[in-house]
Formats: structure tokens, sequence, C-alpha cells
């Protein structure tokens, strides 16, 4: 395997150091590409949430809430003084709160395939955060994560 990572990574086309960064400018071009790299997203994004801001302020970010409901985990770095304003905090709990909806809807007593549909999620992202619940919860089964997280109130 390593052999072969290897030989594919010599017939590459090389570049120039230059082509690895892509020069965006403007405001709306700018939001336009990061919907477009939350959107992709099908694992993991990790933020650095930290003014100044495009707009000015924090603004409403759709493309994190679908990408959320779709089972992508977000990891953000919040800078502190940003958080001090008084409508932060409840934005970003509503954040975390649309992170939480394939839980409630398990809870709920829905099955899999309803929960993608209702969330749009693919299989394989279902199967990746229904595999990864029970050992968040310090379950061995997937009854016995429900049993923990309502026992955490997390449900």
């Amino acid at each position: 395997m390593t052999r072969r990572l290897a030989t594919e990574y010599e017939r590459a086309p090389g570049g120039e150091p230059g082509d690895l960064v892509e020069l965006i400018e403007g405001g709306p071009a700018v939001r336009h590409h990061i919907a477009q790299l939350q959107s992709a997203a099908r694992e993991e994004v990790l933020l650095i949430d930290c003014p100044p801001y495009l707009g000015g302020a924090p603004e409403h970010n759709a493309a994190e809430f679908q990408a959320l409901r779709r089972g992508v985990v977000y990891r953000t770095i919040y800078h502190l003084p940003s958080v001090d304003d008084p409508a932060r905090p409840a934005q970003i709990a509503d954040y975390a709160a649309a992170g939480e909806d394939a839980r409630a809807l398990l809870a709920a007593g829905l099955k899999d395939a309803a929960i993608m549909r209702s969330l749009g999620m693919t299989q394989r992202t279902m199967t990746r955060r229904m595999a990864a619940l029970p050992a968040e919860l310090d379950a061995t089964t997937r009854f016995q994560a429900g049993l923990n997280a309502a026992r955490r109130g997390l449900v």
C-alpha cells in the first residue's frame, strides 16, 4: 500500500507553491466559498470564530445548520471577546441544538431510515453517528446508550 501511494505521489502533476493558495476577494465571494466548503463537508469542520467578521458581526450560518443536521461535526474555537456579546451564547446554543437533532429523533423512537430522511443524512453518516453514540454515552448497546442519555438529561 505504501509503495502504491508513493508511486501515485511521484506521478502527480507538480506545481508552484503559489498554486496551493486560492485568493478570493470580496465579501459575497468569500461567503459563497465558505458555504460551498461547509456543504461539501462529510465528517468534520474545524473553525476559529474570531473578529473581524465579514459583515461586521457574526451572521446566521444556514450552511452550518444544514451540515449539522447531516451529521457533520463542528469543532469551533471562539475568541473570548466575541462571546461577551449577549446574543452570541444563544447563537452558539442554537448550533449545538441543531447537532443534537439525530439524538432527539432516535430517543423519540424513529428508525434510522426515518432519521436519515428527516435530517438529509446519508447511510454512511448515520452509521458513523450511531456507531459513535454508545462510546460517547459510556454504553455497550444502543438501548443502554438511550438510557444513559435520558439519565443525563440529553434527550
